[in-house]
């Protein structure tokens, strides 16, 4: 490539144009990046009169742009914004995550820049996204009284109010209003209503229908008469019964992660040993830092439900 080819494609495809000149200009700025000498390249740099931060951003989408064979190109330039920022963003996944969230239907032409973000994130950090909401909770330490026939004036509350933060700030203790929830309470709320939502996964993904067609031998081996006793079981007969069920750990992988990760969230909800608890989470996170297709759904079931960290 020569420079006056380059300067040419800057020409024929603005950055600001469709997703297609997008794409085409920022595969040509790399091209010429490995081409050019580096004084020419320079030259071209400044004589294409693109500022330098997106210049820079063009060139990120060219060289990620590059690993693809020219249908996956053509697709892209229809599903891609017309967004060179966005389309950076989005750059930062390899060709393959980028190819595979677009078959996938990941993401459209109408993502913004802000979920493209959080779509790498997902993807890219899988158990960073899906940290849970947990409440800071805290231990009561004193409780403040006053007789109920004396009344403190709007003035006076204020002044003591000020007065009790004043005390608690070097301690780093907090005032709160008297109806705030307790530890307990705010606890056991929470873990009964991720144990509700959880319990429904479950019963999604490990159907009775399907339990009802698996074999009698393997029920009589485990001792389980029921889908109710299979979900509710111990989390190593509930394995063991689905591998014997499916056939092996491989197919256990390919058609039960979803219930068995529903069963771990399910069992993390229910117990009340804090080190089982400390237990099943480690276990969680070791199968979802293995499998990120296993993450993202995780992500996007914890997402769907409110309990994930925004």
């Amino acid at each position: 490539m020569t420079k006056e080819a380059a300067l040419a494609l800057v020409s024929e495809n603005p950055y600001t144009g469709s997703a297609n000149q997008i794409i085409h200009l920022s595969i040509g700025i790399h091209q010429a990046s490995l081409e050019l000498d580096r004084h020419t390249f320079r030259e071209f740099r400044e004589q294409s009169g693109i500022g330098d931060k997106v210049f820079s951003k063009l060139k990120v989408i060219g060289k990620t742009m590059s690993d693809l064979n020219q249908e996956q190109i053509d697709e892209a330039s229809r599903f891609l914004p017309d967004s060179y920022s966005t389309i950076h963003v989005l750059s930062s996944l390899t060709a393959k995550e980028l190819i595979t969230g677009i078959k996938k239907k990941s993401f459209d032409r109408n993502i913004s820049i802000r979920t493209a973000k959080e779509y790498v994130k997902q993807i890219k950090f899988p158990r960073l996204a899906g940290k849970i909401i947990e409440n800071k909770l805290k231990d009561n330490i004193f409780l403040i009284s006053m007789p109920s026939d004396r009344k403190l004036t709007e003035e006076q509350s204020k002044s003591f109010k000020l007065s009790l933060e004043l005390i608690c700030s070097p301690y780093g203790a907090a005032l709160e209003e008297t109806n705030s929830g307790t530890t307990t309470s705010l606890k056991q709320k929470d873990r009964a209503e991720r144990e509700v939502f959880w319990r429904g996964v479950l019963e999604k993904e490990i159907s009775i229908e399907w339990f009802e067609q698996t074999n009698d031998d393997i029920k009589k081996q485990f001792n389980i008469k029921s889908i109710e006793e299979l979900r509710t079981g111990p989390l190593r007969s509930f394995t063991g019964f689905l591998m014997c069920a499916g056939g092996g750990r491989e197919v256990f992988w390919d058609k039960f992660a979803k219930g068995y990760v529903a069963k771990l969230n399910l069992e993390q909800e229910m117990t009340g040993n804090r080190t089982q608890r400390h237990n099943i989470k480690r276990r969680l996170d070791e199968v979802l830092e293995k499998r990120t297709e296993l993450a993202v759904w995780h992500n996007a079931m914890l997402k769907s439900s409110g309990f994930l960290l925004r």
